[in-house]
């Protein structure tokens, strides 16, 4: 997988040797179908200077990304959520490039 791909199509492949095409595809569309409302609560969570909605949002996102091989989107979720819980909350109220394109996917 490269910095440039969105997915890790070795974590697809991983899924549907383990529980075939049904569970890849139901897997994909909760993924799919879930990930913008946890993109939106971690967004609404920096907004309102909620740490803790901020930290609910990205622990969900984080696993659920990872499951499908969007890395990028688990990393990014893992750094909102650290950072959630530290003292550096505040500092995400300035967006980034790197923090809007995860808003944007």
């Amino acid at each position: 997988m490269t910095d440039s791909e969105p997915v890790d199509p070795a974590a697809l492949e991983r899924l549907r040797a383990w529980g075939g095409e049904k569970l890849l595809k139901e897997i994909l569309h909760l993924f799919l179908a879930n990930a913008p409302q946890r993109m939106d609560q971690i967004r609404n969570g920096v907004v309102g200077s909620d740490a803790e909605e901020v930290e609910r949002g990205a622990h969900s996102l984080k696993s659920t990304a990872a499951n499908v091989g969007a890395m990028q989107v688990s990393l990014l979720s893992t750094e909102f959520g650290s950072t959630a819980s530290g003292a550096g909350f505040r500092s995400w109220k300035r967006p980034t490039p790197r923090r809007s394109g995860l808003c944007k996917r």
